[in-house]
Parts: C-alpha cells; structure tokens; sequence
C-alpha cells in the first residue's frame, strides 16, 4: 500500500512540475535518480 501511495505522490509532483517548472522538475528528477543509484532511497 505505501508502494502504491509514493508511486503517487511521485506521479502527482512529476506533473505538476512537468507543467509548472520544468528545469525544477529536470533537477528533482536527477537528485532522485541519484538518491536510486546511491542506494538511498
């Protein structure tokens, strides 16, 4: 259920961002894909 729940808030906030800011979206997107890479989240 919590899976279900960050996949949202991720889905939600991408678009959001997409729409909004799309640099600040460009940036989010790298500092998670680097929090992935380095194991973090």
């Amino acid at each position: 259920m919590e899976l279900r729940y960050l996949l949202l808030y991720k889905a939600f906030f991408g678009y959001f961002f997409a729409q909004k800011c799309h640099i600040l979206y460009d940036l989010l997107l790298i500092f998670t894909k680097t929090l992935d890479n380095e194991g973090i989240c």
